[in-house]
């Protein structure tokens, strides 16, 4: 539904029929017409409005649902795990200048921490990296406790689901 979420939510709440048309095919339809397929509001309007009525099978939109829950909560984890994947492998590069050949290929927040423990570096770059390091740790091990509270509240959902 795009930028017409707000609109088409208020419409299904008064109990209108509501049509999601595909912005692609908006614009398709907007180019092929008079006028050299500008854009403005009233073109695309007129556009959208053509799309709907043409011959293309559209879903009729519906109110969000459990699914819609679902949804938000998967790619809240997916972006919390990207996030976690940065981490770690920021805290691999750091960790592979501070002890060379020690660090695993699979590195978790504690393998990590354990590395730091054996490393303490003189002052300069190496202790700056160590401090580095030391704050990717305690972040892994933040996003490591998000994504685990984050999964729980996915299974909760998923149970709740009719």
């Amino acid at each position: 539904m795009g930028l017409g979420r707000p609109l088409a939510r208020w419409l299904l709440g008064d109990g209108e029929t509501v049509i999601d048309v595909p912005p692609k095919l908006s614009a398709r339809v907007r180019v092929l017409s008079q006028g050299h397929g500008r854009k403005t509001d009233a073109a695309d309007a007129v556009s959208t409005a053509l799309a709907a009525r043409g011959p293309a099978e559209l879903h009729a939109a519906t109110i969000e649902g459990h699914a819609a829950t679902l949804r938000l909560l998967s790619d809240r984890r997916d972006d919390l795990v990207a996030r976690r994947t940065q981490v770690l492998n920021r805290l691999h590069a750091l960790l592979a200048d501070l002890v060379p050949g020690a660090v695993p290929v699979h590195l978790s927040a504690d393998t990590a921490a354990a590395l730091l423990r054996r490393s303490r570096p003189p002052a300069g770059p190496q202790r700056t990296r160590r401090s580095l390091a030391s704050d990717l740790v305690r972040e892994a091990r933040r996003l490591d406790a998000e994504v685990a509270a984050l999964e729980s509240h996915i299974a909760e959902a998923v149970e709740v689901y009719p």
